[in-house]
């Protein structure tokens, strides 16, 4: 029979072994969160550029069409990441970001861009392998223009 000294030590015991356990689903769970939260920004942030990228002296209507559909499935993406009940659900759709962006990017590379569109696009490109360690891609660490606080502070202003 167990005592109540021995019955409080085994519990305790228990609790101080599962909290990792815990405490890492929460802080994965933080995570997603985060991301989803990153990946609705940075299509927001591009949404609001579309105007302006339509006004770039040679910017075929079709390439602005063309990246309201990346900026659409963005938005989508931001959507399912936040919807997924775990990182290797939303492994898919953080891909999906990731291409997504890469397209948008090679879109956009032969168009000479106002500033503050670029610091978009660097500020997104920041935040994408933050988003991917959320869901488990290995990103080997990168140096930076900006730190990804700076690149969510420049994409709630755009």
């Amino acid at each position: 029979m167990f005592s109540r000294r021995s019955f409080v030590s085994a519990v305790a015991a228990l609790l101080l072994a599962l909290s990792p356990i815990a405490c890492t689903s929460v802080q994965i769970h933080a995570a997603m969160k985060q991301a989803a939260m990153d990946t609705s920004l940075i299509a927001l942030s591009l949404k609001n550029a579309l105007p302006q990228l339509a006004a770039i002296q040679g910017m075929p209507a079709d390439t602005i069409t063309e990246l309201a559909g990346y900026v659409d499935d963005l938005q989508r993406v931001a959507a399912a990441i936040n919807a997924a009940a775990s990182a290797s659900e939303a492994l898919p759709s953080v891909q999906q970001l990731e291409a997504d962006l890469n397209s948008i990017v090679g879109a956009l590379a032969t168009f000479p861009l106002p500033p503050n569109i670029s610091t978009v696009l660097q500020a997104a490109t920041v935040l994408l392998p933050v988003i991917e360690v959320a869901v488990g891609i290995a990103v080997p660490p990168q140096a930076g223009p900006m730190s990804p606080a700076q690149a969510r502070a420049v994409l709630s202003v755009s």
